[in-house]
Formats: C-alpha cells, sequence, structure tokens
C-alpha cells in the first residue's frame, strides 16, 4: 500500500491537468483510448450515441440500484466520477463488468489526478464491481502518472486527425455504442460477424 507521505504530484502530470482542462480532454477519452481510438474521436468531436445503447442504459440502471444517492458533485472542476468521498479522499468508478479493466483504471486515474492537484489533497481511488461484489483499490503512484501522460500524449494525437482514424474490427464492437456509425449494426443486434 503506497503512504500519502510516499506519492507525490510529477511536475508533468499537472501540466497534463491544466492542458486537459484547456482542450476539454475529460475522463471518457482516457478510457476511449485504452478501448478504440475510433471511439475516442467520436467522442471529443461530441457524436455520442451511448443514449441508444443497451449496454450503457443497463450500467446506468445497474449504478443507480446498487449506489443510489451516492453520486459525487465535481465542484466545478469539470470531472463527473460516479461517487466521491470528500471526508477520505476516495473517487469510484462503477462498472457492471470488469472487461476492458485498463480502459477503467485510465479513467480512473484521471479523476484522480484532476482532483489532486485542485484540492492539493493525495486522492485514492476505487473501481467498483457491484454484481460481482468486488472494490479494486487503486493508489496514485509515479508509474501510474507516467502511464496517464502516455496515455494523454496518444489522445492528444487521435484528437487532432481531421477525421476518425481507420477502424478495425474488435471484441468492442459487439456492444459498443458506436457500432451503427462503425458496422452499420445496432446493439440489438444477434449476430455480428
Amino acid at each position: 500500500m503506497v503512504t500519502e507521505s510516499a506519492v507525490r504530484l510529477l511536475p508533468e502530470t499537472i501540466s497534463l491537468v491544466m492542458e486537459a482542462e484547456r482542450y476539454g480532454i475529460h475522463g471518457l477519452l482516457f478510457q476511449n483510448v485504452c478501448l478504440c481510438p475510433v471511439r475516442l474521436w467520436l467522442h471529443y468531436s461530441r457524436v455520442d450515441c451511448a443514449h441508444l445503447n443497451r449496454h450503457m442504459q443497463r450500467g446506468l440502471v445497474d449504478q443507480g440500484a446498487h449506489y443510489a444517492g451516492t453520486a459525487g458533485i465535481s465542484q466545478g472542476i469539470g470531472i463527473a466520477p460516479d461517487m466521491l468521498d470528500f471526508n477520505h479522499h476516495v473517487v469510484s468508478e462503477i462498472k457492471v463488468r470488469k472487461s476492458f479493466p485498463h480502459a477503467s483504471r485510465a479513467q480512473l486515474l484521471f479523476y484522480m489526478v484532476v482532483l489532486t492537484v485542485n484540492t492539493g489533497v493525495i486522492w485514492s481511488g476505487r473501481l467498483r464491481y457491484p454484481s460481482a461484489r468486488r472494490v479494486e483499490t487503486v493508489e496514485l503512484t509515479e508509474e501510474n502518472q507516467r502511464w496517464l501522460g502516455e496515455l494523454f500524449a496518444r489522445i492528444r494525437v487521435v484528437i487532432a486527425g481531421t477525421s476518425p482514424p481507420a477502424k478495425v474490427k474488435q471484441r468492442l464492437c459487439q456492444d459498443c455504442s458506436y457500432r451503427l456509425l462503425c458496422w452499420q449494426h445496432s446493439t440489438d443486434d444477434v449476430d455480428f460477424n
């Protein structure tokens, strides 16, 4: 376990938070850079299909059923995590299942650094999987900060493009909210070849 005294913000992490705010880069983009560059570009370009996706709808229902009344308030700092505990400096993301854990971790780490920079207090994170009754703790280590910096650089490259990157069919496509745009299939389609 990392103690608060052992954790320090790297100068590049502080710069990352300031640049992210300047360019409108937020937590979901950190999740998307780990999942799919097309999804990242579309989301950044304000193309939103999540409300049409049955998996996203299920996640919202599941989150509300397990954690009703605990959603956090971002205090005007441009983030929207699922839960904030200001007393213990813990930010949480709630996920239906543990698929693509690196993407969930990236999103949570971004929230952690934004909160740490804006409050001056080191925040830790929790990935919560209510269906599995599991909680994973994430700490703000130097290694995690460097990884976030690498992801930020990749995000900047993708969003600088004037059109989405080339699409690549992958396992994620089966349930993706952008499936209709990329592959002309809705998420309600049974077959996906």
